[in-house]
């Protein structure tokens, strides 16, 4: 029991400590605080990256609404991505916008890896991302 509340003490840290320190962080995705099975770790969650291959600069996004400035206020670049990871259970749903208002084109990424190939094949177009939702209920379009 005593180690569950460290261990979730752990995770709680980590998770403000990426998300104050995001913009300069390059995000592991094989860190065991990322990937964890403990339901608090398994928050619905995406990285947005900069090039197909997952380089560049990473940006973190927790559940919510990132318009254009918090899109960029996380660490995002407008205009500037081409990949994303989306980590969680089956119901997290994380939706690209082309522009910070939510309009324009609107892709869809269920939990996985999309490099450029399967970031165009879900609707998204390269470097003309400006805003982010993450859902932990599914995807708009279900």
């Amino acid at each position: 029991m005593k180690y569950t509340t460290i261990f979730v003490l752990l995770c709680v840290m980590n998770a403000f400590a990426l998300k104050s320190l995001r913009s300069k962080l390059s995000i592991d995705e094989n860190d065991p605080d990322f990937n964890s099975d403990s339901p608090f770790c398994q928050q619905c969650k995406a990285i947005l990256y900069q090039h197909g291959d997952f380089t560049g600069w990473s940006a973190y996004f927790t559940e919510g609404e990132y318009n254009g400035n918090r899109f960029t206020a996380v660490g995002a670049r407008n205009d500037d991505a081409s990949s994303i990871k989306v980590r969680g259970n089956e119901q997290c749903c994380t939706v690209v916008y082309e522009h910070g208002d939510f309009t324009g084109w609107a892709a869809e990424f269920k939990p996985g890896d999309y490099n450029m190939a399967a970031w165009n094949a879900a609707g998204a177009k390269n470097d003309k991302a400006s805003a982010v939702k993450v859902f932990s209920n599914g995807c708009p379009s279900e």
